[in-house]
């Protein structure tokens, strides 16, 4: 390319004449050779022959019609007059003639002049003929190839919304002409393929350079020798401006580089030295203008862009997704990295380390046998110690990153439904005003009765809910897509931890609903494979129940120990079990041995040293807790402590209870030795204290912390807290102190009317069960070995 044009750019393309018959006429007495064309509706001379006429040129009329050529372009037209057309040397016509500016073609005689004049063209001779007049054609011009073909030089793969420079070769020859005008063909004009636009070219070069867009959402690729366009002469340049010439250099390949030795990028004193490197990639096609203005931007957003040092953080403001269709994961066996390359993967890692990105670990591959005796995906680590060898196991398949259902899928998945999509067409539609229509859908009649509490927030439908204390919510309303995957996550993986109806159903309530849920949700737990080997039928009753009242946190809390367990690779056998009477808050904590010092160090290093020390403790009569040395504890820090009678852990039963949760929910995650419930503990206290207690009717979170945590379905959805607005500390603490006696003084309400129901239904079963011979029974069968872990419920029917 030897100029750069700047602004808008006008050319006249060399006329394409060869194998074209022109007939020699005498118009307004000027001899010249006219086109013969019957693709054009009217007869046409040229400004510059009409200028050359003698004759009068007054006689001009203003011509109203707009003109095109056969390409679509409009024709510039001046006036129209008559004059006088003679052929072959005799007979003369008066015609109408159109004067308009014709690019170099002296003349057109149209098929107006040949049909009036009844004229037939011979193409076969060359002739034109009439009644009156018969003239021998010629041809006017050369056969040299007037328009060269563009191939492609080589394969190219365009990105989707992305314009790339490519290289081209003419393929034929130009009479003597420097400069060409390149035109895409048809297909190359946008729609659904790319976009080539038209260009200015050098044609006395083999390789050409030119643009090629792809505005299509999908890449495309250009296989080598494609015919993408033509390049034909260019005549004369009537209009552009012309800036200095660049230097385009060709490689090998494809795209271009441009050199402007003029502009040369300054360095803002302010700009951070991280930033400058960016704003010299972003501004190597821009003006020095632009680039200022870019500097401006980035040096006022710079906080957002990550330091040298800093940590890669996460945004909602934009979402990114690959979409790798079907296409499998990518397979590469491990290798040594080159040596060369070795030197750079250790400065990566030792970044990430300093940044706290990974750790340091030795991790050997050990394939572990689930209880289903399919294998676990697991990676064991040992950590060695001077006193202990300790090791976790770390469940790959359930550990992987958590990910998160984008905006997108959900609009998709809920369009997917028939019902919701149904539903969002009727809210489109009618608005706020709910329709008068019948459907034998039910899920949607359902929907449609709650036609106010539904609302459409970005394209997704969403349904509020009101808590009983007056607290409102939106709940997505899930498609059926994702229902199963939502019933795994809150009822069967080890953070929601294999709870019953109720309690699966108010987590499921505070996210989602969908028609028929609660049926939904019953129907899971039931068929749940785990809960009914592992969750035994109620109990007998023995005696009338008793109750002692508590009002606050860590009044009175309660103490047992789990055991022996089978032994791990913490060498850990025993979990003791603390839990608080009012808010319900349990830990667990897996011991090596229970000795009273073992238990009395746990107990205040571990949960009073962050909990405080309680007014009361309760405990069973083992010989841990009935030891000088607990005794002396509790004197120590001022603790009441109480015991249970003998052998009837009914009357401690709130942590009875935990333990028999405790060991239902380790049972269904343990592998096949049951060696690894000590890894599983902090999950499992986590989707306990998650929960809603039947009792409190709030979660030992909300009561101990003040707050719920976030558990993984939060994070897969998107859904965040609700935000606080900022409060003055002294303000915000009284607020919390309000809030949280008023909180407490509902929950003593609330643990007294549990305590009467419970011990009406208690009450009311002191009976025994009667059996007879021949009766078929489902027999529970406690395990052999590591009774306290096994799934006791056989399901075989005995006589």
């Amino acid at each position: 390319m030897e100029k750069q044009i700047k602004g808008p750019l006008i050319v006249r393309l060399s006329a394409i004449s060869n194998n074209c018959w022109f007939a020699n006429v005498e118009i307004g007495g000027l001899d010249t050779n006219m086109l013969i064309d019957t693709g054009s509706a009217v007869t046409l001379i040229s400004k510059e022959n009409y200028d050359e006429l003698k004759c009068d040129k007054s006689k001009l009329i203003k011509v109203t019609s707009t003109l095109a050529t056969a390409d679509g372009e409009p024709l510039t037209v001046l006036e129209e007059t008559k004059l006088s057309i003679t052929l072959g040397g005799g007979k003369t016509f008066i015609n109408s003639v159109i004067v308009a500016e014709l690019g170099g073609m002296p003349g057109i005689l149209g098929l107006d002049f040949l049909s009036r004049n009844a004229f037939v063209i011979d193409t076969g001779k060359g002739r034109l003929c009439s009644p009156l007049v018969d003239v021998q054609l010629i041809r006017e011009g050369s056969l040299d190839i007037r328009c060269a073909r563009v191939h492609l030089a080589e394969t190219v793969h365009i990105p989707a919304h992305c314009e790339m420079f490519v290289t081209g070769k003419i393929r034929g020859h130009f009479p003597s002409t420097k400069d060409g005008c390149l035109e895409p063909l048809d297909r190359f004009r946008g729609g659904e393929h790319v976009i080539i636009p038209k260009s200015l070219t050098d044609t006395t070069k083999t390789n050409i350079v030119f643009s090629i867009m792809n505005p299509t959402p999908n890449p495309k690729i250009l296989k080598k020798n494609i015919q993408v366009a033509t390049v034909h002469p260019v005549e004369q340049i009537l209009s552009g401006q012309f800036g200095q010439k660049e230097k385009v250099s060709y490689g090998d390949r494809c795209g271009f580089e441009k050199r402007i030795s003029s502009i040369r990028p300054e360095v803002s004193p302010d700009l951070p030295a991280h930033l400058q490197p960016l704003v010299d990639n972003s501004s190597k096609k821009l003006t020095p203008d632009q680039r200022a203005a870019l500097t401006t931007v980035i040096k006022k957003y710079s906080d957002i862009f990550m330091e040298p040092d800093g940590i890669l953080g996460q945004t909602n403001l934009f979402e990114h997704t690959i979409d790798t269709g079907d296409a499998k994961p990518i397979k590469l066996p491990p290798r040594r990295l080159p040596i060369h390359m070795r030197e750079i993967a250790e400065t990566e890692i030792e970044k990430m380390l300093e940044q706290d990105i990974i750790e340091h670990s030795t991790c050997p591959v050990s394939v572990i046998s689930k209880h289903d005796k399919t294998p676990s995906n697991s990676n064991q680590t040992k950590h060695g110690s001077d006193d202990s060898d300790v090791s976790t196991s770390v469940d790959f398949q359930e550990s992987n990153w958590t990910q998160q259902w984008s905006t997108t899928e959900l609009k998709q998945y809920q369009h997917e439904d028939k019902t919701i999509s149904s539903m969002l067409s009727l809210r489109q539609i009618h608005g706020k005003e709910k329709p008068h229509i019948s459907t034998s859908d039910q899920d949607l009649s359902t929907l449609l009765k709650q036609w106010e509490l539904l609302d459409v927030i970005d394209d997704i439908l969403y349904r509020r809910w009101e808590n009983s204390d007056g607290t409102s919510y939106q709940q997505l309303v899930a498609p059926k897509r994702i229902r199963g995957e939502i019933l795994r996550l809150l009822h069967d993986c080890r953070t929601a931890g294999h709870f019953g109806r109720d309690r699966t159903l108010a987590k499921v309530r505070a996210r989602f609903y969908w028609p028929g849920m609660t049926t939904d949700i019953t129907r899971w737990c039931q068929t749940c494979l785990l809960c009914q080997q592992r969750k035994p039928g109620p109990g007998l009753g023995k005696s009338p129940m008793q109750h002692r009242n508590v009002y606050r946190p860590m009044e009175c809390i309660a103490i047992d120990l789990m055991g022996p367990l089978p032994i791990t690779d913490h060498s850990n056998q025993y979990i003791m079990v603390v839990s608080d009477y009012f808010t319900k808050w349990t830990e667990a904590y897996p011991l090596k041995e229970h000795c009273a010092q073992t238990v009395a160090d746990k107990l205040v290093t571990e949960f009073i040293s962050r909990f405080g020390a309680p007014c009361r403790i309760h405990t069973d009569q083992g010989r841990e807790f009935e030891s000088k040395l607990f005794a002396s504890m509790c004197d120590l820090l001022e603790i009441e402590k109480t015991r249970t009678t003998p052998y009837h852990p009914q009357s401690d039963g709130m942590v009875e209870r935990y333990n028999r949760t405790l060991q239902q929910i380790l049972s269904m995650f343990v592998n096949e030795n049951k060696d690894d419930w000590d890894s599983h503990l902090p999950y499992v206290t986590m989707a306990y204290r998650a929960c809603t207690h039947e009792s409190t009717k709030c979660s030992p979170n909300l009561l101990m912390l003040g707050r719920e945590i976030s558990l993984p379905i939060d994070i897969l959805t998107g859904s965040n807290q609700d935000e606080i607005s900022s409060f003055c500390p002294n303000l915000y603490i009284e607020w919390m102190r309000d809030a949280m006696q008023r909180a407490f003084d509902k929950v003593h309400e609330n643990l007294q009317s549990s305590f009467h129901r419970q011990k009406k239904y208690y009450d009311c079963k002191l009976k025994h069960r009667q059996f007879e011979i021949g009766n078929k029974v489902l027999r529970w069968y406690p395990p052999k070995a590591n009774k306290k872990l096994g799934i006791g419920l056989d399901w075989s029917l005995q006589n």
